[in-house]
């Protein structure tokens, strides 16, 4: 999740299609692999905020995310404040 990580990649290593791929993804997991992996980089970024005092565009690069400004605008759009009202919180 910490690198860059496209379903092709994936589909090559399973020798499936990427629309095998993605439909039984989204039957069993119930969202999209990339709704999926965004989630994901959010719950450990949620982590790093809460737990350590690295920088927000290190967290973000850390998780996967290179832009710390599209980190940013991701985490508030999925949690609701940005991610560093969520350090202040610490998570609460």
């Amino acid at each position: 999740y910490g690198k860059k990580l496209q379903a092709q990649d994936i589909c090559s290593e399973l020798y499936i299609s990427t629309t095998t791929f993605f439909k039984v993804f989204k039957r069993n997991s119930g969202e999209t692999f990339v709704e999926y992996l965004t989630r994901f980089r959010l719950e450990k970024a949620k982590i790093f905020l809460k737990t350590t005092t690295r920088s927000i565009p290190d967290i973000s690069e850390s998780v996967g995310i290179k832009d710390p400004y599209y980190f940013n605008k991701v985490f508030k759009k999925y949690t609701g404040v940005t991610a560093q009202q969520y350090r202040n919180r610490r998570g609460e």
